[in-house]
């Protein structure tokens, strides 16, 4: 199976055939969904990328998060890079834990 996301039901070419059915056979978005075995809510989504970006709105995207809300000032990774370079200083191993 062309499907590089694991738990993804749907690959490119299954969602420009739900596309298809939707736009040219006049099929309720509802039983186009539940043929695929997904929900309503997903194969709108898709409709929706297909009407904003064309077929290309159809390509698997990645899942990483855009942004991350508690991300390490650029200030600071330079004094860990500092640290680690200068100092020697890589982290737990240089402090052993007893426990």
């Amino acid at each position: 199976m062309n499907n590089p996301h694991q738990n993804a039901r749907t690959t490119r070419l299954d969602r420009a055939e739900m596309i298809r059915r939707v736009l040219e056979d006049g099929q309720p978005v509802r039983e186009v969904a539940r043929g695929f075995g997904i929900s309503e809510h997903t194969a709108r989504k898709w409709l929706a990328r297909y009407r904003a970006e064309g077929p290309s709105g159809l390509e698997n995207r990645s899942s990483r998060p855009r942004t991350v809300a508690n991300r390490t000032a650029e200030y600071w990774i330079g004094v860990m890079e500092l640290l680690r370079r200068e100092y020697r200083l890589t982290g737990l191993s240089e402090f052993p834990c007893k426990g």
